[in-house]
């Protein structure tokens, strides 16, 4: 039997189907692994050679820096997406901050109003966020109807 999902364009459920979409889940998770890495080495840099700077500032300027590695890398290599770099750079951006908001109100439940572990609360809200992050660059994004392969 096959199934059909209609926010995925025209793609039945079938085996290859599958293993394709495991791959990219795979390549997701890779990049964002990579994406922290840097985001964490720059941070990292920052505080030892910048000793009087902000910390807030420092990390605003290492999340930039590796949100635009983040896009292009699922541009390149996670989606092989063709569209347009400033079109799909304004969706990215959107799902960037709805996902932003989304796990700034997790982390606020889970923290000040559970009053669970903030390191804990970290790990346990990256879950949901991956996730939805995931889906929204897959269906919204990088969606085969703005020129991914």
């Amino acid at each position: 039997m096959m199934l059909r999902l209609p926010f995925l364009s025209a793609h039945e459920i079938t085996p290859a189907w599958l293993w394709t979409e495991f791959r990219k889940v795979v390549k997701f998770g890779l990049v964002g692994g990579s994406t922290f890495l840097i985001y964490f080495l720059l941070y990292r840099w920052f505080r030892e050679t910048w000793t009087q700077g902000s910390y807030t500032l420092m990390a605003f300027v290492a999340s930039v820096v590796s949100s635009i590695y983040n896009f292009f890398m699922h541009r390149r290599l996670t989606f092989r997406s063709s569209a347009s770099v400033g079109k799909s750079a304004t969706r990215y951006v959107m799902v960037l901050m709805f996902c932003t908001m989304l796990q700034t109100g997790l982390f606020f439940l889970g923290n000040e109003v559970l009053h669970l572990f903030d390191y804990l609360v970290l790990f346990l809200v990256a879950v949901p966020v991956a996730a939805t992050s995931y889906l929204l660059h897959r269906v919204f994004t990088f969606h085969p109807r703005h020129g991914v392969r």
